[in-house]
């Protein structure tokens, strides 16, 4: 009887000892991989921006987007994305414990800067709850940076008036400004505001000097 003791003592010690072990080994591969993943999909997304100038990569939040769809992808994660209080949350459905959170420090392809903080929860083998944390800053060479743009979105004052903005009559309305990488087209990208009695038609191009396109839209 007392060897039966000391063995089933043995073999639960052990047990105990491998989740342990488990557990441990398991967390600094999670790191190692998150680590990784980080550092190459924020190079390689600011890379897209700046280097090769992808069109689609026009502006900070396509950069933003570009990012996340790089590094989700180098994580293994296909689930939903959610955005909830300015943060980031990629859900995987095949961890019930498993979520990332993705906080953009900076983004900027004018700059050429990005900075990431990524937090990732994840289920042990023992079923406890664990986490770990990376961030990275990824800068590309001053002349590798990517030229910009700004387009100004502007509204007859008639329309801004019907709409309820605090307007200047005889003054064109500044609706809206953004900035874009040089050459790219931003006339469709800004939806017009709705205007009960008007119908909008399109963003007719106002002026383009200096950097600066002015567009004003058209209403009938």
């Amino acid at each position: 009887m007392k060897h039966l003791i000391i063995a089933v003592i043995s073999a639960v010690v052990t047990v105990l000892v491998i989740i342990i072990l488990m557990s441990v080994h398991s967390a600094d591969l999670k790191q190692t991989e998150l680590e990784r993943s980080l550092k190459s999909a924020a190079r390689q997304s600011l890379e897209n921006a700046c280097l090769s100038q992808k069109t689609q990569v026009r502006d900070n939040d396509t950069l933003v987007c570009d990012f996340i769809s790089i590094f989700l992808g180098k994580m293994k994660i296909n689930e939903r994305v959610v955005s909830e209080n300015g943060e980031i949350y990629a859900e995987d459905s095949s961890d019930k414990g498993g979520k990332l959170e993705i906080d953009i420090e900076a983004a900027d392809i004018y700059k050429g800067i990005l900075s990431v903080r990524v937090k990732e929860h994840f289920t042990y083998p023992n079923g406890k709850i664990g986490t770990i944390k990376a961030e990275t800053t990824q800068i590309v060479e001053r002349e590798s940076r990517r030229p910009s743009e700004y387009v100004n979105y502007y509204i007859p004052w008639q329309i801004a008036k019907a709409a309820g903005f605090d307007y200047s009559e005889e003054s064109d309305f500044l609706f809206y400004q953004k900035q874009y990488a040089a050459g790219y087209d931003g006339q469709q990208d800004i939806n017009a505001p709705r205007v009960s009695g008007y119908s909008f038609m399109k963003w007719k191009e106002k002026r383009k000097e200096k950097g600066v396109t002015e567009y004003i839209a058209l209403y009938e």
